[in-house]
């Protein structure tokens, strides 16, 4: 009642006495500082509440309060409990996916590129075994491949965890970020 306007309040003054009841108590109820409700007694004969009754009302109403208070406190416990088993199952979630995008990065990307090293090493050695070439020349060719496997690493351990991030900082590391997002997505 103490949080309604005026004129509400109004409607609830006087309802006991409207019904008939000569007779009327009403103790808070208290919980840290704060008022959590109220006992009210009512009865229709005139000093039928009596002041033992009301005495011992307010001697149990502070414990009153403390369980109401601890029951907020239980509820709380719960929401809390329950946002928290949430925030779990969307990491799980999130780590998952992670992991599959890097494992398909890590099978598009590298996988493919070091089967290609593989075939032209294969292929080297075959050519190698059969016209007696000099295998320098052979070899040059799996350079270029084996350079872009290389950076393909690096990309994908930027994605991962920039070691940016430990040199520079986060401010730095978003700037350099969006430099390569912009590099890929140049119309945005």
């Amino acid at each position: 009642v103490g949080q309604l306007p005026e004129v509400e309040k109004h409607s609830y003054r006087g309802v006991c006495v409207k019904h008939g009841c000569k007779s009327v108590a009403i103790v808070p109820i208290r919980g840290r500082g704060k008022i959590l409700g109220a006992i009210h007694l009512a009865d229709e004969g005139e000093g039928k509440v009596p002041l033992k009754m009301v005495q011992f009302i307010e001697s149990v109403a502070p414990l009153i309060g403390e369980a109401v208070h601890r029951f907020k406190l239980e509820e709380e416990i719960r929401e809390s409990e329950n946002r928290l088993r949430l925030l779990s199952s969307r990491l799980l979630t999130i780590q998952e996916q992670e992991r599959k995008r890097v494992a398909h990065e890590l099978h598009d990307g590298i996988g493919q590129m070091l089967t290609a090293v593989k075939f032209k090493v294969e292929d080297t050695l075959q050519q190698m075994a059969k016209s007696r070439s000099r295998p320098k020349q052979a070899l040059e060719t799996i350079v270029p491949v084996i350079q872009q496997t290389v950076e393909e690493v690096r990309r994908i351990q930027m994605d991962l965890r920039p070691s940016l991030l430990d040199d520079i900082g986060i401010l730095a590391t978003i700037g350099w970020f969006t430099r390569e997002f912009q590099k890929v997505y140049t119309s945005l």
